[in-house]
């Protein structure tokens, strides 16, 4: 487990901080808990931008969101 949080710093982490500084213009919060992630967003849109742009990226990696467990409410 202790390889997947230091992987998932390069793969999620360094992405989404990246994300908040140069494309979101409203408020962005991220909670983090073990390996679990709640990413909230001022404007719909760019929750549905960061869906898009995080899925391509683990996808680049050959990894994958839960399809049960992550959703946009």
């Amino acid at each position: 487990m202790v390889y997947w949080i230091g992987y998932r710093h390069y793969v999620f982490d360094l992405r989404a901080q990246q994300w908040r500084r140069r494309d979101v213009k409203g408020h962005m919060i991220i909670l983090r808990y073990a390996d679990d992630v709640i990413i909230g967003f001022e404007h719909e849109a760019e929750a549905h931008r960061f869906w898009d742009v995080m899925r391509t990226r683990l996808e680049q990696l050959s990894l994958e969101l839960h399809g049960e467990m992550t959703r946009l409410l």
